[in-house]
């Protein structure tokens, strides 16, 4: 019984250290799994501080972009005021020659014609002298109509020079218009992607939070449970054990009253066989004390 005893024990000893050893691999593992979620709980973190980063630099790019593009075009707008104000003022320039040709052809119309009268009716009283300083007047007067014409085709010339030019920098303002336009959609389809991507981000960072404590609340029953069994087990052990003890103790008692009693039942054997001696002994006395009396009579 005493070595079933030490059997057992040792057999509790192994079961326990072998449940030991599951343990210990057990939170091996846990700790390997949750230093794997932190790991790729950082690199989602780093992923997300890259994309911000990359989106950020994207949006300070188009900025840039836009702001080049409206001081461009506010420098095209304040040179499309200033051909329009050169237009205007060359418009006025030209009224004003217009105005002046118109006077100078009434006057040249008027003087021609004054010239045409005296000449008719002084044709005899003029000297060969008087007719050529006439006709020399004349030749003045129509070299400055012709001057006054060549000054306001060149104006004209130079007003549609300029109208041409406001009308390219017209299509060009509508073309810097369009592509800032354009560029201020494609600045607001990025923020609100990145708003978009954030708040995914955001929610998978949340999500993993959520996982990781969850888990590690799961890791944290479990533990408890296996707290509460390594305890169980051990007062199990430990009944086992006293068990056993109390098992062992009553086996080594009755092993003791066992050889207690076959010693009294020897040491009876022993009397009952000395007493049956003596009975013999005295038997025998008696059986010769009657022979000898026996033989007196």
């Amino acid at each position: 019984m005493s070595q079933n005893s030490n059997f057992d024990g040792n057999e509790l000893a192994n079961i326990l250290a072998n449940q030991y050893d599951v343990l210990k691999k057990e939170l091996e593992k846990i700790q390997d799994q949750q230093r794997k979620t932190d790991q790729d709980l950082q690199k989602i973190k780093e992923s997300v501080r890259k994309l911000d980063l990359e989106q950020t630099k994207k949006i300070k790019q188009l900025k840039t972009q836009i702001t080049k593009k409206k001081k461009l075009l506010l420098t095209q707008t304040e040179i499309y005021e200033n051909v329009q104000k050169e237009n205007t003022n060359l418009g006025l320039q030209k009224e004003e020659l217009l105005f002046q040709l118109n006077q100078f052809n009434q006057e040249n119309e008027n003087g021609l014609k004054e010239i045409m009268n005296e000449a008719k009716n002084d044709q005899n009283q003029k000297t060969n002298s008087l007719e050529f300083n006439s006709l020399k007047s004349v030749d003045q007067q129509f070299q400055l109509l012709k001057d006054g014409s060549q000054e306001e085709l060149r104006l004209f010339q130079k007003l549609l020079q300029n109208e041409s030019q406001l009308e390219q920098l017209s299509k060009q303002l509508e073309l810097q218009e369009n592509v800032i336009s354009d560029l201020s959609v494609e600045l607001k389809l990025l923020e609100q992607d990145l708003r978009i991507q954030n708040l995914k981000n955001y929610q998978q960072l949340l999500k993993s939070h959520s996982e990781t404590q969850q888990k590690q609340k799961d890791q944290d029953l479990e533990q408890e449970d296996e707290k509460e069994k390594q305890k169980n087990f051990s007062n199990y052990y430990k009944g086992v054990t006293e068990s056993n003890r109390l098992k062992g103790e009553r086996v080594a008692y009755s092993l003791h009253l066992s050889k207690k009693n076959n010693s009294l039942t020897k040491t009876k054997k022993q009397y009952k066989l000395k007493h049956a001696k003596v009975v013999h002994s005295v038997n025998e006395w008696r059986r010769s004390h009657q022979k000898i009396l026996n033989s007196k009579k």
